[in-house]
């Protein structure tokens, strides 16, 4: 594993918008975030060696946080950022960083939370090749489900 890595670049969207990815990480954590004038989405993965990493979340903001975004949203109309790629471009943000690791699992949990915010996660895990299996006792509270990647198939 490397000491540190930081890197920034401009991504497309699947209508074609401008947003700058910026992505860091160390020997145990990695972090993707997106920004478009504002912080609108992050991924973020814990590393654990020798050859495991564990996604903890991948999220979208629909408004941005903080209160500037709760002002913003009472002054104009609420952007949507769902249905734009921007959750996969996240995904494959963490698993490029994982194969340049020499990672070989990625693994994580779903939640109950995410089922009701985004009731298509399961199936897009599994069109991102993730395996979707019962969550077990190795989940944190309140899984319902497990994924798991294999990187070196």
């Amino acid at each position: 594993m490397q000491d540190s890595y930081f890197e920034e670049k401009y991504i497309r969207d699947a209508y074609g918008d401008e947003y700058l990815l910026s992505l860091s990480g160390d020997d145990s954590l990695f972090s993707a975030k997106l920004y478009q004038r504002n912080w609108i989405g992050k991924a973020t993965a814990t590393l654990e060696l020798p050859d495991e990493m564990v996604l903890v979340n991948i999220i979208i903001f629909d408004n941005p946080p903080g209160l500037w975004g709760r002002l913003k949203d009472q002054i104009t109309p609420k952007p949507t950022y769902r249905g734009r790629g921007l959750g996969t471009i996240l995904l494959k943000s963490v698993i490029a960083y994982a194969r340049k690791e020499g990672i070989k699992r990625i693994h994580g949990s779903v939640v109950k939370s995410s089922m009701i915010h985004n009731p298509g996660i399961i199936q897009w895990y599994q069109k991102n090749r993730f395996d979707v299996v019962e969550a077990t006792s190795q989940e944190i509270p309140g899984a319902i489900a497990r994924i798991c990647l294999d990187l070196d198939l």
